[in-house]
């Protein structure tokens, strides 16, 4: 009797709870959906219209060059059949008497060729970024990786002013310095870094950094050239072509 009352009041409560919490949930979702879809016609619109505005004034700028180039050609063509028959039919006492003008439609035909760039024809390519579509690129991307990758800090690259854990997978700042950097090459001093154990040399990778309170913080890729012991702007995270 109590299993029976079980499957036909509590497990059949449990059912409709379950069918109206999946309800609200489909609801839900479609609502985002839609409303992520709606965001996005917009931002296209918007980002199209963005392109088109960008590539009229080069598009025109080139017609009108390239009509002016036309006629262009079509003077050096007659100035061309000009010189030469004058240079090939004209006796020496004439090419004399027409130095004048020889010379004259030479430097009109040096002007012709001498091309004049427009500023019209650059164009903006910051059209192209998007913070919307930068996100959910991001979004897909991240949620296509199989997991995080765990980070294990190199300890003999920890800075005199970064304080490393047990783990060790924990850095914390101190303005004093915590030990005397070592004579370790690897030893980052004075900026305070430090570098993971682990390396890769291609592929997608992602983690997620915990930074709690941190006012301020710093997390970037770096290359095993990152020089560590230089107070100049060649080991600072992010200030050169190492990081």
């Amino acid at each position: 009797m109590g299993i029976t009352k079980n499957v036909a009041e509590v497990l059949q409560g449990k059912n409709q709870k379950a069918v109206s919490m999946a309800s609200v949930v489909r609801e839900l979702v479609i609502q985002r959906l839609n409303l992520v879809r709606d965001l996005c016609e917009s931002e296209e619109q918007h980002l199209l219209e963005q392109v088109l505005g960008e590539e009229e004034p080069p598009h025109q700028s080139i017609l009108t060059q390239r009509a002016h180039w036309t006629v262009a050609l079509k003077k050096l063509d007659n100035l061309h059949t000009s010189l030469v028959g004058m240079l090939t039919l004209l006796d020496d006492l004439q090419l004399i008497q027409k130095g004048h003008e020889i010379v004259e439609k030479a430097e009109e035909a040096e002007r012709i060729l001498d091309p004049q760039e427009s500023d019209k024809l650059s164009f903006n390519e910051k059209c192209a970024r998007s913070p919307l579509m930068t996100q959910l690129w991001a979004t897909s991307v991240l949620g296509s990786l199989s997991g995080m990758e765990e980070v294990h800090i190199n300890e003999r690259t920890v800075s005199p002013l970064l304080h490393l854990s047990e783990d060790p997978r924990t850095l914390t700042f101190s303005a004093k310095k915590s030990k005397a950097c070592s004579d370790d090459p690897d030893c980052f001093d004075p900026w305070p870094n430090a570098l993971a154990a682990t390396t890769f040399q291609a592929g997608l990778h992602t983690w997620i950094v915990n930074v709690q309170h941190s006012c301020a913080y710093k997390v970037g890729v770096a290359s095993a050239h990152l020089p560590p012991k230089d107070s100049g702007s060649d080991c600072h995270l992010g200030h050169n072509a190492f990081s």
